[in-house]
């Protein structure tokens, strides 16, 4: 559940044997019955698996609880039953669990579009051109930062500058007037947050302070981290095999090592938490035209803390702290205070686990050009915006351009698009950018998409290509895809007795094609041509 069995040190999820929301959906056609059987996402879940046999046997595993007297540990689970269909299964879970499925600002949606992941200042780029391949929102690479988790230093103002990561000088000033930038051009841009990894260079054992002055330790990793926070450093347990591991100075007993040899700390410890919402509402104050965070690095979950108790975790034989513990607490302080600031909350959801989104408004994933992690990240994101990513062109060389943007279509999450200055991502060339925009006017037809998850809501009566159906304000869009004929015939249940108008759109073409529709019993019917194996429907009630 959200990870691999073993999960390895830097763990991404591009594992495929991994289940996002805790559940299992049986169903016999034949005999038109389904079965879901639900496990509590309310409830307090350390780590699940499933395992499912060829005889119909369904066994869910919980590990790492403690059970004593004074811990009673209590788990629900529904059995539910349902139409012939796994969507009226999942419907019943996001119903029963809102708070987990919905986001909690709806205006989140006008940031789902193609993003990007950039660290530019500039605005050097054709604005109607990025518009065209669907692009909304700039998840800002935070190499503003002196190392990171000092995203903003405790300076005076917003306007006394720092030097950067990359040894440039910035203040808070000039971050918020790129956001007023962005925002007058019709884009979004997040703030970058880690709730984990901090500094850069650490050295192990601590060195001796290059200061006794405690304000200037800011300027200092070693300085910072074991002046003020050194209580909240995450140890490798002492019985963890560390071969292979990606990070090889994290030694048993030291700290976790991480990108730039920052290390990983504890979310949960009051002196770490308290300097994270002092960073939180530093952005808030002095970066008022950001859209909001998005959160990096949810890898870091599965871990415990042998350093501490909650009281509720058992651990290798002994008392420990989730880092899941962790993140409750510090989410239960940090949500409430975004949203009352109007602002949006995203995560890059390296741990694909449906009950570490309560109060997340949207995902910002880093894997989804993997199979593995579109289809889990899809699912966690049913009612929420859903950004893919794309490493680079080869990627999309790998597929194809057709294949590749359809499963994206397919799933309903966006690709992350050519962006001048994308850190670890696609850049812009001319076939790269042809690419996105045969298909931009496609992919803009998603930007407020919803799953439909009723019984049986389309059916490709053809069956020579895949649909999948969504709810969008003015009625619905249908992504038919991997088509092997040039016709496709749909019939669509879910549109009920009223009427309706169909446009299609195609790539590589900017305008829609108009489609008559057809009464056919409980059903209206779709005869749609294909081009490049795809079209994109969108049905309007008139």
């Amino acid at each position: 559940y959200g990870t691999n069995e073993v999960p390895r040190i830097a763990y991404c999820p591009e594992y495929t044997d991994l289940l996002s929301i805790p559940m299992a959906c049986i169903v016999d056609p034949q005999k038109r019955f389904g079965l879901t059987v639900a496990l509590s996402i309310a409830d307090t879940i350390q780590d699940i698996d499933m395992k499912t046999g060829a005889d119909g046997t369904i066994v869910f595993g919980r590990y790492y609880h403690r059970i004593v007297e004074s811990n009673p540990v209590n788990f629900a689970v529904d059995l539910i039953a349902h139409e012939p269909d796994w969507r009226a299964g999942l419907g019943w879970m996001v119903d029963r669990y809102k708070e987990y499925f919905y986001p909690v600002m709806p205006h989140v949606f006008d940031l789902n579009g193609t993003g990007a992941y950039a660290s530019n200042h500039d605005m050097g780029f054709d604005v109607q051109k990025m518009k065209d391949m669907a692009f909304s929102t700039n998840w800002r690479a935070s190499f503003d930062f002196p190392y990171m988790g000092m995203f903003i230093p405790p300076v005076k103002n917003e306007h006394v500058k720092w030097f950067s990561y990359r040894h440039d000088s910035i203040c808070a000033a000039e971050m918020n007037d790129y956001a007023e930038r962005m925002k007058s051009a019709g884009f979004h841009v997040l703030s970058y947050l880690n709730l984990n990894e901090f500094g850069s260079g650490v050295t192990y054992p601590a060195p001796a302070p290059t200061t006794n002055n405690p304000e200037l330790w800011w300027k200092n990793t070693n300085d910072y981290l074991y002046g003020k926070l050194s209580d909240a450093i995450l140890r490798v347990p002492a019985e963890m095999n560390l071969e292979g591991c990606y990070y090889p100075k994290s030694v048993n007993g030291g700290p976790f090592y991480t990108w730039g040899d920052g290390i990983v700390l504890d979310c949960g410890v009051p002196s770490y938490k308290n300097f994270l919402m002092e960073q939180v509402r530093r952005h808030l104050d002095w970066l008022p035209a950001t859209d909001g965070f998005c959160i990096d690095r949810y890898d870091w979950w599965h871990y415990f803390n042998e350093q501490y108790d909650d009281g509720i975790s058992w651990y290798e034989g002994k008392p420990a702290r989730s880092l899941r513990t962790s993140l409750s607490e510090f989410m239960d302080e940090f949500v409430p205070l975004m949203h009352h600031a109007g602002k949006v909350i995203f995560v890059n959801t390296h741990t694909k686990r449906i009950d570490l989104l309560k109060g997340i408004d949207g995902i910002h994933d880093e894997y989804t050009q993997t199979e593995g992690a579109l289809n889990t990240t899809a699912f966690l994101a049913l009612k929420k915006p859903a950004l893919g990513w794309t490493w680079n062109k080869r990627a999309i060389e790998k597929l194809g351009i057709d294949n590749f943007f359809q499963k994206f279509l397919y799933m309903g999450v966006f690709p992350m698009c050519p962006f001048p200055g994308n850190d670890h991502s696609l850049r812009p060339d001319p076939w790269t950018d042809q690419a996105y925009l045969d298909y931009g006017p496609l992919m803009q037809q998603m930007k407020y998409r919803k799953w439909v998850l009723s019984p049986d809501p389309i059916t490709v009566i053809s069956r020579n290509a895949k649909a999948n159906i969504f709810e969008i304000p003015e009625g619905y869009i249908v992504p038919v895809v991997y088509a092997t004929a040039e016709i496709v015939e749909l019939a669509l249940p879910v549109l009920g007795s009223g009427k309706w108008q169909a446009e299609v759109f195609y790539p590589g073409e900017k305008q829609p094609v108009k489609s008559e529709l057809s009464r056919n019993g409980r059903s209206f019917t779709l005869k749609i041509p294909v081009k490049r194996n795809c079209a994109m429907v969108r049905l309007i009630s008139i």
